[in-house]
């Protein structure tokens, strides 16, 4: 796979204003987040490996907060509106490919951050990158 950088907009690091770069598969898949899906009391994560089903189940490895923008013609905005729903209960699948996640509270509007700490795969692999981010539209039934 071929991509294209650029410097115009958001920061970019190096000093040049664009790149081509070349990414080759190493065939060896992370263990990553795969999809982030709302539910109508919470969320639904699927990885792209099995969980540790006793580390995935922990509450404590997991944590939710969400805050919201302000729409104003300035180009940025503050993160405003901060809450701590926090997560309820957490159940695995059977084939720990998936966790479902029960929140406190869902905040249409509200760009839902979620943090997964100590959850591994079943290998013991770490999340690759651990923190997911859900813009909250509409709940659903």
């Amino acid at each position: 796979m071929f991509v294209g950088d650029t410097n115009r907009g958001w920061g970019s690091t190096g000093a040049e204003p664009f790149a081509l770069e070349r990414l080759d598969w190493t065939g060896k898949v992370p263990f990553e987040i795969k999809e982030m899906q709302v539910k109508p009391d919470g969320f639904e994560l699927v990885f792209t490996k099995g969980v540790d089903r006793k580390a995935a189940a922990k509450i404590e490895n997991d944590k939710l907060n969400t805050f919201t923008y302000l729409y104003r013609s300035d180009y940025e905005s503050p993160e405003v509106g901060p809450r701590e729903p926090g997560i309820e209960s957490v159940s695995v699948s059977e084939d720990g490919m998936s966790v479902r996640l029960v929140a406190g509270e869902l905040n249409v509007g509200h760009v839902h951050e979620l943090s997964l700490n100590n959850v591994l795969s079943a290998e013991g692999e770490s999340v690759l990158h651990p923190v997911a981010h859900y813009t909250l539209n509409y709940l659903p039934q």
